[in-house]
């Protein structure tokens, strides 16, 4: 992956497709919105795509479900011009990342009021992993940059 360009990507879950607006409105006062996808899964494809996600088992993904819901949701990639990190504790440890991805993904969670309704990368490895397992392709940044140019 080209390591100066950061692309991110976002998912909002089918309990918080009410709120894709308000929430495409604070991403888009972060970032550069490169496309929004709409996706319609059905139940065990959300369970299968929660399993990748989140590296869950089975049950963890059906108790996700159970929150975020299934059916519509959105995936929306963004460009972040932005080339700052802040170190944070993730589920990897203490890691770097891109620090507007990361805020931006706190005041979205904060404004609809769910942690888990949101979804969204902070890595360029957390894209690529996260792209291939809602997509079941790589991520090639030259499809969704060389237009933006």
């Amino acid at each position: 992956m080209e390591k100066n360009i950061n692309i991110h990507l976002y998912i909002i879950w089918s309990n918080a497709v009410s709120q894709k607006d308000k929430i495409i409105k604070i991403l888009n006062s972060f970032f550069d919105i490169l496309c929004v996808y709409k996706m319609k899964l059905n139940r065990n494809k959300t369970i299968d795509i929660m399993k990748k996600l989140y590296e869950f088992t089975e049950k963890e993904s059906i108790e996700k479900m159970n929150i975020c819901g299934y059916g519509k949701i959105y995936l929306i990639l963004v460009r972040d011009s932005s080339k700052e990190e802040i170190e944070i504790n993730t589920k990897y440890g203490y890691i770097p990342v891109h620090q507007l991805a990361y805020k931006a993904k706190q005041k979205v969670r904060q404004a609809i009021g769910n942690n888990s309704l949101f979804h969204g990368t902070m890595t360029d490895f957390e894209l690529a992993h996260d792209y291939y397992s809602c997509f079941h392709k790589e991520f090639a940044y030259e499809d969704f940059y060389s237009a933006q140019l």
